[in-house]
């Protein structure tokens, strides 16, 4: 946390200050009571005059006994003050609300169980593109978190988009990394090409490939050699009109899907 605090921590000015000054300095030997902070931690102090003036410094930095100080927290207006003037370190408004709008770091905010403090959930950022926030949305249920390298069963319908990658007359390039299920329109005799997205990360991903033949029909397709069928050759797809074809695979290595068509549905 940025903001630092703690418990019953003051003491009175070593010398006065005027209005300007940007350092202080507390008795000998209580800078210790104050938070120990390193850039960008800092904490708040209030300075109480003998008339009960007081004015809010924001404590950049600490060395022993010495304060950096910012002026004029909170609109409390820079002031003089003289030697024995308190230094308090109080909760401040402003304090609070740096609290509230706190950033933490990976190592610094959980969550825990409500009676067992060793059960926490942390979040981790690291595999977050750099000068990148992300976003992580709740649905407007209960849910429980799937993972990605334990067995689970999902207990209700997983369903995936349908990418559709519209009308082509020459090239089909169909996106792994977009969905698992695409669509496509044939409005010319087009190749399909190497899949983008075809790798190492896309072993084991599977899906469907609907083709269908616009109001023309005899569309031939033809296949680039990263699509692999049964016995090494292409079938004969549906020619008439508004036919569609559906096209299951499967990605077997960074170079290769192995296909199955169904043909001739309505």
């Amino acid at each position: 946390m940025t903001v630092q605090f703690k418990n019953n921590a003051f003491s009175t000015l070593a010398a006065g200050i005027n209005d300007s000054v940007t350092t202080l300095a507390v008795a000998s030997g209580h800078g210790a009571r104050f938070p120990t902070i390193a850039s960008p931690q800092y904490f708040y102090v209030t300075l109480i005059d003998a008339s009960n003036n007081l004015e809010i410094v924001k404590v950049t930095a600490r060395s022993s006994d010495t304060f950096t100080i910012v002026r004029n927290q909170e609109s409390s207006g820079a002031k003089a003050f003289s030697t024995d003037d308190r230094v308090e370190l109080r909760l401040t408004a402003q304090g609070l609300n740096d609290i509230a709008a706190e950033v933490f770091l990976d190592d610094e905010f959980k969550i825990q169980d409500d009676s067992d403090i060793t059960k926490q959930l942390a979040f981790q950022c690291s595999g977050i593109t750099s000068g990148q926030t992300r976003t992580v949305t709740a649905q407007d249920l209960n849910l429980t978190m799937a993972g990605i390298n334990v067995a689970q069963t999902f207990t209700a319908a997983q369903r995936g988009t349908v990418t559709d990658i519209g009308s082509q007359s020459t090239t089909v390039t169909v996106n792994l990394d977009t969905s698992n299920n695409h669509k496509v329109t044939l409005t010319g005799n087009a190749a399909f090409a190497s899949p983008t997205g075809l790798d190492s990360d896309a072993i084991g991903q599977s899906g469907s490939i609907f083709i269908t033949q616009d109001g023309t029909g005899s569309r031939v397709p033809t296949f680039h050699d990263a699509f692999d069928f049964i016995g090494g050759t292409v079938p004969t797809f549906t020619t008439t009109v508004a036919a569609v074809d559906r096209l299951d695979y499967i990605v077997v290595s960074d170079t290769r899907l192995q296909c199955v068509a169904t043909l001739a549905y309505s």
